[in-house]
């Protein structure tokens, strides 16, 4: 798995873990990084897509909930809302990467950690 690849997966999971718990960034990245291994070249990639997807939050927020049809944002679960976000913040810019393959790519990854059993991630069950 490439190191650009590996962050963007820490940056989803950060985010994820960060709308949950409510807690400050600096505080979800210390918890998370204290069991997670990574190069210190992913770990500053995905510090970065991370800060800059929760500084972007807002006006992300309010992008899906002028775009979701028949849903209102608050009742859009957090991992598709994170998916969401993701595909608009943490996903490669557009002409560094075929659209297919990115796309293919996010799919790849929520599905790995729709399937995980690792406890640092925490899936809601409904």
């Amino acid at each position: 798995m490439t190191l650009r690849r590996k962050a963007r997966e820490h940056a989803l999971q950060l985010l994820y873990q960060w709308e949950l718990t409510g807690n400050s960034p600096a505080a979800i990245e210390e918890s998370f990084w204290h069991t997670a291994r990574a190069a210190p070249q992913t770990r500053a990639f995905a510090h970065q897509l991370f800060t800059g997807a929760v500084t972007a939050a807002p006006e992300l927020d309010r992008l899906i909930a002028q775009h979701s049809k028949n849903w209102r944002f608050d009742r859009l679960a957090a991992i598709d809302r994170n998916s969401l976000t993701t595909r608009r913040k943490i996903a490669p810019p557009p002409g560094k990467t075929p659209e297919e393959r990115a796309a293919a790519e996010r799919a790849r990854r929520e599905r790995e950690m729709a399937e995980s059993d690792d406890p640092r991630i925490w899936w809601p069950t409904v």
